[in-house]
């Protein structure tokens, strides 16, 4: 439930509230399993796209399932232009996939 209140206050402009969940979530991910992909949720939702690839790249190297949403998800549409989206896409295989339909 951190995660997603994480998202909310980011994406509603509440950085600080945000980064303090965000703490919070990174505390307990050393003491116990959090998915990194939903981590990166909150990072590419405040806007910071290197730890946000910090965490996807991470999500990757330890197989999250999460992984799966990867092409699907709309919150994701902010880091597509990003050369580094389309290597994780690679690294996930994803790339031998047709696009996703656009709503």
């Amino acid at each position: 439930m951190l995660i997603f209140l994480g998202v909310v206050q980011a994406a509603a402009g509440n950085k600080a509230a945000a980064t303090e969940l965000l703490h919070q979530i990174e505390g307990k991910a050393k003491q116990q399993y959090v998915c990194n992909y939903e981590i990166a949720q909150i990072y590419v939702s405040m806007g910071d796209r290197d730890n946000a690839f910090k965490w996807l790249n991470s999500g990757v190297n330890q197989q999250c399932d999460c992984m799966i949403w990867l092409r699907g998800e709309p919150w994701m549409a902010s880091i597509q232009a990003d050369p580094r989206y389309l290597d994780l896409i690679k690294r996930v295989g994803f790339d031998k996939l047709p696009a996703p339909a656009a709503n």
